[in-house]
């Protein structure tokens, strides 16, 4: 699917943030016509890994939060301890389910779960 394919892509690095995502070229990469390359970036947009600029059109968003790391005292804890850095900011949470690699956060840098 499209946005699979773009959310893929933006993660692994292949479309560095700031940069613009125009919507044509990503079709003819795709082999799709630009209407699910369209609602793919909305879609990617509701994640924020796209923002909409005016003028600009999508670019990749800026992700300042880097990969978090768990550290579990026992093999099954009753919480995890979770250290990310958001803004050049160390932040510290629990929680009772295990954490993937990344933490999503809204603007003021607390986790979204």
């Amino acid at each position: 699917m499209t946005v699979e394919a773009l959310r893929e892509r933006i993660l692994r690095g292949d479309y560095p943030e700031g940069e613009p995502l125009r919507q044509d070229a990503l079709a003819d990469e795709l082999g799709v016509s630009r209407i699910p390359v369209r609602e793919a970036l909305r879609q990617l947009e509701a994640e924020g890994l796209v923002t909409f600029s005016p003028h600009r059109g999508a670019v990749v968003s800026t992700r300042d939060v880097q990969r978090c790391t768990a550290t579990p005292p026992q093999a099954r804890p009753d919480y995890w301890d979770v250290t990310y850095h958001y803004r050049g900011v160390e932040h510290h949470m629990q929680t009772t389910s295990p954490p993937g690699p990344m933490v999503t956060v809204n603007e003021a840098g607390e986790p979204r779960m």
